[in-house]
């Protein structure tokens, strides 16, 4: 979890482009996982 000096400072990384990246990096690992538990038997 990234700390930030502010909501403002939050906010701001929210709308730009690390975020976006960082999100579909998350979206993406979160799906493999999911792949990788369901493939396992039992």
């Amino acid at each position: 979890m990234i700390q930030f000096p502010s909501f403002e400072a939050a906010h701001e990384w929210c709308h730009s482009k690390g975020y976006a990246q960082a999100k579909t990096v998350r979206m993406s690992a979160a799906t493999s996982l999911k792949t990788i538990f369901q493939s396992k038997p039992g």
